[in-house]
């Protein structure tokens, strides 16, 4: 089995270095500005005994008129990709392009450590021994993946909609290793989520378990209740796109009554670059208003 590192160090000290210089060539009395969002509420689970930061976007609309209930959108990685979707959607809010939607990010915390090892241990549905061994962080293992959507289930979802005027209407989104959730979801959790939003998934893990999972379950169900948006970058590798593009058309192969699929190859995106416009065409396909 290929594997290139599953963590990679990011270049943060080019960006350190041009913070100091932007300090030193300017003015010495220069104040950074820390412009990470802040959460709206934070959730200690009893189920996972992990901290869940909420990121809350709301519709125009929300504040003017009370008597109106709106349908969400959770998103994963919050305290990384909701300030892309709260710049996007309010874009399109703009443009009218897309409906009424709260969106809420769910954050897996509040600095690099904790994000890499709650994710790998939330989002990763099917434990790989080995590569836990090789790779996972201190104190993180894979395989919980049903442990966090129980808390998903009876914890998050059921905070939100008690203190925010939602219509039970459900939609999940993630990137990479969060969309690789987002797909155990779609198998497992049509009674909770209606709108699915896989981009980029990690679908390689455990040799491309998920794509076994998808085929023993379309032997038991030919239905499948759900409006799904699945993409990849065109310059994601040889471990994403076949991987991806094949889930797509076994997933349409299937015929299964009562599912809207669509897709996307975004030419010459990365893995990390594709992630603003993977963001902005899951609002537009899910949530997109149809003018003509």
């Amino acid at each position: 089995m290929k594997h290139k590192s599953l963590i990679k160090k990011f270049g943060y000290f080019t960006f350190v270095f041009f913070i100091f210089y932007y300090q030193i060539g300017f003015s010495q009395n220069e104040k950074i500005i820390d412009r990470k969002p802040k959460p709206d509420h934070v959730i200690s689970s009893k189920i996972t005994k992990k901290d869940y930061q909420l990121y809350i976007s709301f519709p125009n609309e929300y504040f003017q008129n009370d008597s109106i209930y709106y349908p969400v959108l959770y998103n994963l990685d919050g305290e990384l990709a909701f300030q892309v979707f709260h710049g996007t959607r309010i874009a399109l809010d703009m443009a009218k392009e897309i409906e009424n939607v709260i969106i809420v990010g769910v954050g897996s915390g509040t600095d690099k450590e904790s994000w890499i090892i709650n994710r790998w241990t939330d989002y990763l549905p099917f434990e790989d021994k080995v590569i836990d061994s090789l790779y996972a962080p201190e104190g993180a293992k894979s395989g919980g993946a049903q442990f966090f959507l129980e808390s998903l289930k009876k914890e998050i979802i059921p905070f939100v909609e008690k203190n925010y005027r939602t219509n039970k209407k459900r939609g999940i989104s993630g990137n990479s290793s969060g969309a690789l959730f987002v797909s155990y979801c779609l198998f497992n959790a049509t009674d909770i989520f209606e709108k699915f939003g896989i981009n980029s998934p990690s679908l390689w893990w455990k040799e491309n378990e998920m794509l076994r999972y998808e085929e023993s379950f379309a032997k038991k169900n030919n239905v499948l209740n759900a409006k799904v948006f699945i993409s990849v970058g065109s310059l994601e590798g040889e471990t994403m796109v076949p991987q991806i593009t094949k889930f797509y058309y076994d997933i349409k192969s299937r015929n299964y009554k009562g599912l809207g699929l669509n897709w996307q190859t975004f030419q010459n995106e990365t893995h990390s670059s594709v992630l603003p416009a993977s963001i902005s065409r899951t609002l537009r396909t899910l949530y997109g208003i149809d003018h003509n």
